[in-house]
């Protein structure tokens, strides 16, 4: 080939490059946006204030709102494969549902503090996390049959989020309410009973801030992430700081089918405060920033083990991922969904 022909194909190559991406003004590259897929046919489940209960069957693109029985704010929810769901908020509030998320009852949980996340272990099988505060110092809780009854365990911290990589052994993180300290709690008997782990100390790195949720993922690690970025450990005992970001990060979720880390919080970084997406390995020591194409903050995020993703957060904020043709890619490209509320919307939960 010609010298000529060369540089031609170069310039060619690098005019497709400037056209591919672009930058926003922190520097984050992003693909140009593509025409709006057509959705898939997945579940999700999202929770919020108010009492809010929307489900989708287009895999995040548009939702509905279904009765909930309750104005009590919602914060966390999680599904099993066997139509059992659970939503959990503001002043011990459970309900469950026994019909993918079609119609809800009010369980039985002794406790009037705020319960934050939840998750599923098992057919039926859920716990629970929340604030332990005042005279009431119950800040986990679990259910064994479908979220209608549920045990409680009395802990000394408050907290945020909680994280499996079985169903045996558990993380559930927070953080001392009195210090801008991180704690959290380990269980290796699904959920029986916990051992405290608390900053500062040689198991935790200086300065981890506080931890709002955890996952799983794989080679039997752990992330937390938090206030000041994420954290992992091997053996959810002893654990190490990941990589830097911008703002904190309030919710995780491991995607098994693309080895991907996709976590979603909000921060001030470029002269904006906004929401942020960011994906890394299974470690989250390198995390890399998407832009999601919104200012809204966002509170959580989940995926539905196919790679497709949904996030949700301030003012009625529903963002949702394709799963990508290439399975390594999941979380790169999102767009956006409709809620058709505008109160802020906590949390959100795949339905299998």
């Amino acid at each position: 080939m010609k010298e000529s022909s060369l540089f031609r194909y170069a310039v060619v190559g690098l005019l497709f490059t400037m056209l591919a991406f672009s930058c926003d003004s922190e520097g984050v590259i992003n693909p140009t946006p593509t025409p709006t897929p057509t959705p898939a046919n997945e579940r999700f489940l999202v929770v919020g204030d108010s009492g809010t209960i929307l489900v989708s069957d287009d895999s995040g693109a548009t939702f509905q709102a279904v009765t909930s029985g309750t104005t009590a704010t919602l914060r966390g929810a999680a599904a099993d494969a066997d139509g059992h769901c659970v939503a959990v908020g503001a002043g011990g509030t459970v309900l469950y549902s026994a019909d993918s998320g079609d119609t809800w009852h009010a369980g039985s949980c002794a406790t009037t503090n705020t319960i934050d996340r939840v998750i599923c272990y098992g057919s039926g099988k859920f716990v629970a996390v929340g604030e332990a505060t005042g005279p009431d110092p119950y800040g986990i809780f679990r259910s064994t049959d479908g979220g209608q009854n549920w045990d409680r365990y009395a802990v000394t911290v408050t907290l945020r989020g909680i994280g499996a990589r079985s169903d045996s052994q558990f993380v559930a993180v927070g953080n001392v309410s009195s210090l801008n300290d991180s704690a959290l709690y380990l269980t290796y008997t699904t959920g029986a009973s916990w051992t405290l782990y608390s900053a500062p100390s040689a198991n935790f790195p200086a300065g981890a801030g506080w931890l709002y949720d955890a996952v799983g993922t794989s080679g039997g690690y752990f992330v937390a992430v938090g206030s000041d970025g994420s954290l992992y450990s091997a053996d959810g005992g002893t654990w190490s700081a990941g990589g830097a970001v911008i703002g904190k990060l309030t919710a995780a979720s491991w995607c098994a089918s693309s080895s991907r880390l996709v976590a979603v919080g909000y921060g001030s970084g470029g002269g904006v405060s906004k929401g942020r997406i960011y994906y890394a390995s299974s470690l989250g020591t390198t995390w890399t920033e998407v832009n999601p194409g919104t200012i809204k903050f966002l509170f959580d995020v989940a995926d539905d083990g196919n790679g497709g993703l949904v996030a949700v957060g301030a003012a009625g904020e529903v963002l949702y991922s394709p799963p990508p043709a290439d399975v390594h890619d999941a979380g790169s490209l999102w767009y956006d969904g409709v809620s058709g509320v505008a109160n802020e919307l906590y949390g959100v939960c795949h339905v299998p």
